[in-house]
């Protein structure tokens, strides 16, 4: 009979390889290594996503003004204005379709267990940390 072979994740993580190569490394930690692990990868989603959804957000706003400034001088041009309004009706849609991922990203996130998406009190609070008084 053979006997099992241990492998090691020994030359694959550490500090350098982003947010995952700590996750590598937790990985060796037996179940609490591993939970650590899985919180690392939460982390590393909700930074994807809420950088996703801000890159999203400021493209609608973009897209918006840009639909607005078209309606605005299209001068009575019946091909411009209705332009326009389908920019306006795309730029709403995709509006639309960006929040209902976000909401069926939590609700998934919930269902696993997991703390997918930043909370954005908590955010704020990272962002602008209380300094204890004298």
């Amino acid at each position: 009979m053979t006997q099992p072979v241990e492998v090691t994740l020994g030359p694959i993580c550490g500090e350098g390889l982003g947010p995952f190569g700590k996750w590598a490394c937790n990985l060796q930690g037996g179940a609490t290594g591993a939970v650590e692990a899985f919180k690392n990868l939460a982390s590393a989603i909700s930074n994807i996503v809420g950088a996703l959804t801000i890159i999203a957000g400021l493209f609608f706003i973009f897209q918006f003004i840009i639909a607005g400034f078209g309606w605005i001088t299209s001068g009575g041009d019946k091909t411009a204005l209705s332009a326009a309004q389908q920019k306006i009706t795309s730029s709403l849609i995709g509006l639309v379709v960006v929040v209902a991922a976000i909401a069926l990203i939590d609700i998934i996130g919930r269902f696993l267990g997991l703390k997918i998406l930043l909370d954005p009190e908590e955010l704020v609070k990272q962002l602008n940390p209380v300094k204890p008084g004298p």
